[in-house]
């Protein structure tokens, strides 16, 4: 514990324990310390006290107070408030320094009290001192808040006097309680009054009614404000009557006049003065005029306005009564309908004027007449149509009216008149001459039928058709018509004349009958009415007659020339008869019947004396020639050639007939049945051969451009153009002459020296000689590389298996170290088997190209033309013949390619993604197949284009051995192929027509391929190769699996 002085000075004297310690300690302090700063207790951290008391002894001699700053807050126009003084030390006095700005500060004693001026508020001070025996301190400041007074408005809120729509208002207002100047403020103030800002004034003159709610907002110069609330009420203007000009018909009631109301709003008229010449009624806010009956002409009458502010003065409403509109009954329209001929009678009336009516009219039909007193139309009208009559009314008013109408007079009646009339039996659509009168007619109609035939009317017209082979009377009835009606029933008379009957066949020979054997002809009557009768006479032995189907029948017995008569007799007893003759004849063959089927192009060789009986035999006759569309018979004895048309099919009937000693066979039929080519399209062999070839084609380019691209991708190294591997490189003397290590380690130590230079070859032998210096490059370079691909596809149904070979070579320059080109030559191998009946193609491709790489940096772009002369062969497997249709054809194609990628190289390895763009068009020319007769099948010119989108990565990795360097090869590319589908047209080769086409199917569209390989560089400069790659399609199921082989040696 210290004791202090009171300005933290010298320690008076210093009590500390670190322990709990009971008891009381006394520590001195003398009068002159005392003095100088009293008394400061200050407890240290670590001490343990309990109460403190501290008492002073002696006398101690008296201190200067200390005044000090106060703050204080009193209300405006407030007085007299007292303000705390913070004092330090005894002061028995206290002085006001400086006096407050805005108020009066006064001391009394060692207390202040301050009052604020009047209506003041805001901010203000003073200072004082304080003193005793031993001085006056220095003065400090008192700073005082006046707050702010709520203001008073006059008059207090309630009710301002009422005001009046279109009159001057005015009201002051006024504020007390605060510091001029006031400002005020108004809402809720009726339209067209304002209140003056400064002055308070509302004043203006009010355009709408209404109880308006005020509220008012006074502000005085130091911010302090008061409000108040009233209410104002606007009252309406007096309503001004103006002056009103109306029209009324005379006759007329209640008409409403609507009335020129200005000023205030009204809430009732009322009528001044009444009108002369009427009747005038208030209805609301309106008068309902009505004239009196039968007048027109001027009337007036006067009316005043009314609202809670007042009447208006009178004013006048002027009324003209214009005369009648008369209204006539039946209204404009249609009359009633009249008739030539007929008495008419109409009545016209008129209403809503004064009588007696005057009537008059314009058009009517001749023969009728319009009574001007009554209005009636009457008379007999002599002519028919449409008419239109205009017809006016005037009263005894001076009232007028008028109507329009129509009035149709219709035409007599017509009249049907008795008919007679002869037609021929068995005719038809007969037309009748009728006998018409009276009134023109539009229609006829048969009323009762005819009982032995038909009766039909069209228009004005009726034609008559008698029933097959009746002959007689007949009649019906008939009625005619038009727009007035229908007349009466008159009747047609008809005779129909007896028929002429046939027999058939005609009078003459009949076929030949033979003894013993079945005979029949059918008679059959024709012309007359069924059913027939027949009759027969002088008929042979053995035949019969049927006198209800006119069949002769039966087996005759006697041969012999035989003459005899047939009568039919129709329903109606007309009889026709003819005369025939028929051969008897003794036994005669007779043929069968028979049916062979075969396709169209092949021929048939028929014995048409097989299964006959009646032989040996004469000869054979052929009744029917068949049309050229189903092909050509020959007859050789009794031998039939038959060879159908190339695009026949259906079948075909030939009569035929035996001839024997005795006579001529019954014709018997020769049915064939052709059997139509099918579409080679839908064969699958044929499908698949076409596919084969067309997918040959694309994989012969592909070859050529995976071949020259491998080498395009050698050529990017400095040294990479000598050789197919990265390998051909000519070795200079000196490095040819360098010792080989019998060890690795010498390998890797040379290597280390060649970091910098990306050439595996050179990089070989460096390791086989530890100090050599790298050969000077050569710029023209050989090279040589190939592949075998297996694959498997399906095809339009068929699974094609093939097997590719594609070998490429060639001769490159380079021009400048990024820039080298070269040409090349190609060739292809292909076999594919389709199915598994043995359908082969075979291909061949001698190709030629140009190609160039340029590679400044890491970066490359590599371009390759090339062209291609296509062949194949082909086996197809005829599925209906069992036979094989060989063909050969030939082709052309132009291939290409563009790629650019990265190349990123280490001492041993490389990494590099590319992009690459293939395209080829390949025109394979038309050919004709052999070797498999009818089914041999024509081919057309087929063109087909394939381009190629390709993404790749390719790897490698060398390793250096103490005998070769080793060299790991790997690739991943994707392919996305455009437009490898095409259309093959096809027909039969002994047809000559195209008629058939197949879609092929070229590469598959995605693909996704990877390969793996080895190289072996020897130091005799001799390297080897060996790789892999297999390629499967996305959304189809071929697939294909290659083998490359490698093989150089360097130059």
């Amino acid at each position: 514990m210290n004791i202090r002085s009171r300005n933290l000075g010298t320690v008076y004297s210093d009590y500390r324990s670190s322990t709990r310690t009971l008891g009381i300690q006394t520590p001195s302090v003398s009068a002159s310390q005392l003095a100088a700063g009293g008394l400061y207790l200050q407890i240290v951290a670590g001490t343990y006290i309990g109460p403190v008391t501290i008492s002073c002894t002696g006398a101690v001699a008296e201190v200067t107070p200390v005044a000090g700053a106060a703050t204080a807050t009193v209300a405006a126009n407030s007085s007299n408030n007292p303000i705390t003084l913070p004092i330090t030390g005894t002061a028995t006095a206290v002085a006001v320094a400086s006096a407050a700005a805005h108020g009066t500060a006064t001391a009394s004693g060692t207390s202040i009290s301050y009052t604020p001026a009047a209506g003041y508020s805001g901010a203000d001070s003073f200072t004082y001192t304080a003193s005793n025996g031993a001085g006056t301190s220095s003065a400090a400041t008192v700073s005082i808040t006046v707050s702010r007074p709520t203001l008073v408005i006059t008059p207090s809120s309630g009710a301002l006097p009422g005001g009046q729509v279109g009159a001057s208002y005015s009201q002051a207002l006024s504020s007390s309680g605060g510091t001029a100047p006031y400002s005020y403020s108004v809402s809720g103030l009726p339209a067209g009054i304002s209140v003056n800002p400064s002055s308070g004034a509302l004043s203006g003159t009010p355009t709408a009614t209404g109880n308006y709610n005020l509220s008012v907002l006074a502000t005085d110069a130091n911010g302090a404000t008061g409000s108040a609330s009233y209410t104002l009420a606007i009252a309406p203007a007096p309503p001004v009557a103006g002056a009103v000009s109306a029209t009324v018909a005379a006759n007329s009631s209640s008409q409403s006049v609507t009335l020129n109301l200005s000023g205030g709003a009204a809430n009732s008229v009322a009528i001044a003065g009444a009108p002369s010449h009427g009747q005038a009624t208030v209805s609301g806010l309106s008068i309902l005029y009505t004239p009196t009956p039968g007048f027109s002409g001027a009337d007036s009458l006067s009316y005043t306005a009314t609202n809670a502010s007042g009447t208006s003065a009178p004013a006048t409403i002027s009324i003209t009564v214009t005369a009648s509109a008369l209204v006539l009954s039946p209204a404009s329209g249609a009359l009633p309908n009249g008739q030539v001929g007929v008495a008419y009678n109409e009545s016209i009336r008129a209403t809503g004027g004064v009588a007696p009516y005057h009537y008059s009219a314009t058009g009517l039909p001749n023969g009728l007449n319009l009574d001007p007193s009554s209005g009636l139309i009457s008379g007999v009208a002599t002519s028919a149509g449409h008419f239109s009559v205009a017809l006016s009314v005037s009263d005894n008013a001076g009232g007028s009216g008028s109507a329009n109408y129509t009035l149709d007079i219709a035409e007599p009646l017509p009249v049907a008149g008795a008919v007679s009339a002869t037609v021929a039996a068995n005719t038809s659509n007969n037309a009748l001459t009728l006998v018409l009168s009276g009134g023109t007619a539009t229609a006829v109609t048969v009323v009762t039928a005819p009982a032995h035939g038909q009766a039909t009317a069209s228009g004005t017209s009726i034609r008559y058709s008698p029933n097959a082979g009746y002959s007689g009377a007949d009649s019906f009835t008939y009625s005619a018509s038009n727009a007035s009606g229908t007349s009466a029933p008159a009747t047609v008379t008809l005779s129909v004349t007896a028929p002429s009957l046939g027999l058939s066949p005609a009078a003459g020979s009949l076929p030949a009958a033979t003894v013993g054997t079945a005979y029949s002809q059918v008679f059959s009557a024709s012309g007359g009415a069924s059913p027939y009768r027949f009759s027969a006479s002088g008929l042979p032995a053995g035949l019969s007659l049927d006198p209800a189907s006119g069949s002769m029948t039966g087996n005759p017995t006697t041969a012999a020339n035989v003459s005899f008569s047939i009568v039919a007799t129709d329903a109606n007893g007309v009889p026709v008869s003819a005369a025939y003759s028929l051969v008897i004849n003794g036994s005669a063959p007779q043929a069968v019947d028979s049916t062979v089927s075969l396709g169209a192009g092949q021929s048939v060789n028929v014995d048409l004396g097989a299964g006959a009986t009646g032989g040996p035999f004469v000869s054979a006759t052929l009744l029917d020639v068949p049309p050229s569309s189903m092909g050509t018979a020959r007859l050789n004895g009794l031998k039939l050639s038959f060879t159908p048309a190339a695009n026949a099919s259906g079948t075909l009937t030939l009569r035929y007939s035996l001839i024997n000693g005795q006579g001529q066979s019954v014709t018997a039929t020769l049915t064939i049945q052709i059997t139509p080519r099918k579409d080679p399209s839908q064969d699958a062999e044929v499908a698949g051969m076409v596919n084969a070839q067309a997918q040959s084609a694309a994989q012969f380019a592909k070859a050529q451009i995976s071949n020259f691209n491998d080498r395009l991708e050698q050529l990017h190294g400095m040294d990479g153009h000598r050789n197919a591997f990265n390998l051909r490189f000519a070795l200079s003397p000196a490095e040819s002459a360098q010792p080989q290590p019998d060890d690795g380690l010498g390998i890797f130590r040379s290597l280390s020296a060649l970091q910098a230079k990306d050439d595996q070859w050179a990089l070989q032998r460096a390791a086989a000689a530890p100090a050599a210096d790298p050969a000077p490059s050569q710029d023209l370079s050989l090279w040589t590389g190939g592949y075998v691909d297996f694959g498997k596809s399906q095809r339009s149904g068929a699974k094609v298996s093939n097997t590719l070979i594609g070998i490429s070579g060639g001769m490159d320059y380079r021009l400048s170290p990024s820039l080298t080109v070269g040409a090349g030559i190609g060739l292809g191998k292909d076999k594919s088997d389709i199915g598994s009946s043995g359908t082969t193609s075979r291909g061949d491709a001698y190709s030629a190209a140009l190609y160039g790489s340029y590679h400044p940096g890491p970066v490359f772009l590599d371009a390759l033309l090339g062209y291609s002369w296509l062949n194949f062969d082909s086996d197809r497997y005829v599925t209906d013949s069992s036979r094989y249709a060989q063909g050969h054809r030939r082709g052309d194609q132009l291939f290409g390619s563009l790629s650019s990628g990265y190349e990123a190289r280490g001492q041993h390895w490389l990494l590099s993604p590319y992009a690459r763009l293939d395209a080829s068009t390949t025109w394979l020319r038309a050919f004709s197949e052999a070797d498999a007769g009818a089914d041999n099948l024509e081919y057309a010119d087929q063109r087909l284009s394939l381009l190629s989108s390709v993404a790749g990565l390719r790897g490698q990795y060398g390793i250096p051995l103490g005998w070769s360097y080793l060299n790991l090869r790997s690739r991943l590319e994707y392919s996305h192929t455009f437009n490898t589908d095409s259309t093959a047209r096809m027909g039969y080769a002994d047809i000559g027509d195209l008629a058939y086409s197949l879609r092929t199917e070229g590469l598959s569209q995605d693909t996704l391929s990877a390969s793996l390989g080895v190289d072996f560089l020897w130091l005799s400069g001799l390297s080897t190769g060996i790789g892999y790659q297999g390629t499967r399609a996305f959304g189809d199921s071929s697939r294909s699996d290659s083998i490359s082989f490698r093989l150089a040696h360097r130059f």
